[in-house]
């Protein structure tokens, strides 16, 4: 699959010649979801599906958002609002949103 120009232009630090949906799905629904605008991430709600950035965001615990990140994706995806909670209260994620808020 043939990633788009603003999927593209958020590989800022990897050579996207080498990104393969396939190979790097994971990588590719964190980063757009963390950094995509509005256009790449309706181009990864139609090409992965909710269902499938639902599961990415409780594996990861949504550690690559951003606190506000997170509560829209809880929102738009119906993700467990105690869960949610429960992560951004994690310690080690507070020194990280600190350091990035």
């Amino acid at each position: 699959m043939e990633l788009p120009e603003s999927v593209l232009a958020l590989l800022h630090d990897c050579d996207p010649s080498r990104v393969a949906w396939d190979a790097h799905r994971d990588f590719l629904i964190d980063r757009i979801l963390g950094e995509g605008d509005w256009e790449t991430i309706r181009w990864l709600r139609r090409t992965a599906g909710d269902g499938a950035l639902r599961d990415r965001i409780l594996a990861s615990q949504g550690r690559r958002l951003e606190p506000r990140q997170l509560r829209l994706w809880q929102l738009l995806l119906d993700l467990p609002e105690a869960e949610v909670s429960r992560w951004l209260r994690d310690p080690r994620r507070q020194v990280w949103d600190r350091r990035n808020g």
